[in-house]
């Protein structure tokens, strides 16, 4: 089942204003699929197309509620998504977090400290056990990216997030293995929460394209050697390089660059499954600003404009890697500011920005969720007084899997009945 789409998508929000429909009725008619495809269509859109991305120690939230049991309120929001697609939630555990997190084997707890609706994540003190793994078994139909740590110099951790990962998971549902987050954004001076210390000599300062290249290499060869179950072959995510916007918003194509990068022998093994990047529009406005800078479809085209250079590197020369934005929001802000990210506004952006992806070829979207972000789709249980609910960037995608599933093409050359 794929999707072709002709044209971007971007007039959608010409919906600003009310306006009004009839239904007319008219007689069925047959459409004959051309064989050819013309050379502007997009890429394939697979029914996968609508990922999740959960932050590491806000899943457990996501996952189950507050007596343990499989969070029944996140599973049905979820199937009211993908049974629209027939496809599955292609889920993504990270985030900066874990970059700079431990895993304990000893440790009871999924994931601590426990994410909250007011609390932000908190980099540099977040452990994980292994019963966190045991939560992904509460999406049965799901399949996981597993970000392991890459901002530590100390390789046995991201080699035992991967074991414990795949011991308890499973390889068969494990879509990849992704070392490290926003690589681009270490520094030799990061320090996290309370100040901890996060950089030289315990872990990754500044990277370039040469040393980004040497230790993504290096992690996924440890990983490899140290972990016999890990099939062989294309298993791992690349590249997970961070937004830039505003003035920085060119940075965006050349960041780690893909052709330099491969260049240098990052899929010299032949291990990369997809080439990843984040979204997010800017910083949180208000309700003010909502029009002007976050429903403004020359900002949203223009930024999304920025990752053709990856798109088109990729479709030219290593055509059977696909690019996806694996972590995305409508905007960043340290807690939430749900009068700018949580509107109907934000919802009709949200639309027009997963439909003009579609158009230039990004192959799929996880979207972000921390119990504390405003641009979240659900709140999945009841928080800081907060209710579990629906936001309205929920909307969204029953929608646009409704538009995939309405183009869905039967078979090129063959009449389709409407």
């Amino acid at each position: 089942m794929v999707l072709r789409t002709l044209k971007p998508a971007g007039l959608l929000l010409a919906l600003g204003k009310p306006v009004l429909t009839a239904y007319i009725s008219r007689p069925s008619s047959s459409v004959q699929i051309p064989i050819t495809v013309p050379l502007e269509a997009s890429s394939e859109i697979n029914p996968d197309f609508l990922g999740l991305a959960f932050e590491q120690a806000s899943f457990t939230r996501y996952a189950q509620d507050d007596e343990g049991n499989a969070n029944a309120f996140s599973t049905n929001l979820m199937d009211a998504i993908y049974s629209r697609t027939g496809g599955k939630p292609n889920i993504r555990l990270g985030g900066t977090s874990p970059d700079y997190g431990k895993y304990f084997p000893d440790q009871t707890e999924p994931a601590l400290p426990v994410a909250e609706q007011n609390n932000y994540q908190d980099i540099g003190h977040t452990f994980i056990g292994p019963s966190y793994w045991h939560l992904a078994k509460n999406f049965p139909d799901a399949v996981y990216i597993i970000q392991v740590p890459m901002a530590t110099m100390n390789i046995s951790e991201p080699v035992a997030w991967a074991q414990s990962a795949v011991d308890i998971i499973g390889v068969d549902k494990i879509f990849s293995i992704q070392p490290g987050n926003e690589a681009d954004l270490y520094t030799n001076t990061f320090t996290g929460a309370n100040g901890i210390p996060l950089h030289p000599p315990q872990y990754q300062g500044n990277l370039n394209n040469e040393s980004y290249v040497g230790n993504w290499t290096k992690y996924v060869s440890a990983i490899k050697d140290a972990v016999p179950s890990v099939p062989s072959g294309r298993y791992f995510t690349a590249f997970d390089t961070a937004a830039r916007f505003d003035a920085d918003v060119t940075a965006n194509q050349y960041i780690f660059a893909v052709d330099r990068c491969f260049g240098l022998g990052i899929d010299d093994g032949g291990v990369i499954k997809e080439v990843a990047a984040h979204y997010y529009q800017g910083s949180a406005g208000t309700a003010a600003t909502l029009g002007s800078l976050l429903m403004n479809l020359t900002i949203t085209h223009t930024h999304l404009d920025q990752l053709k250079v990856r798109i088109n590197w990729l479709r030219a020369n290593k055509p059977e890697i696909p690019f996806v934005l694996s972590e995305v929001g409508n905007s960043l802000q340290p807690t939430n500011t749900y009068e700018y990210q949580a509107r109907l506004g934000s919802a009709l952006w949200q639309v027009d920005f997963y439909l003009y992806s579609m158009a230039i070829g990004v192959a799929r979207i996880n979207y972000q969720q921390i119990m504390h972000a405003g641009y979240n789709m659900w709140l999945p249980v009841a928080s800081a007084g907060k209710p579990a609910q629906v936001f309205s960037n929920y909307y969204s995608q029953p929608f646009v899997a409704d538009f995939i599933v309405s183009y869905l093409l039967v078979a090129p050359g063959s009449a389709n009945e409407r």
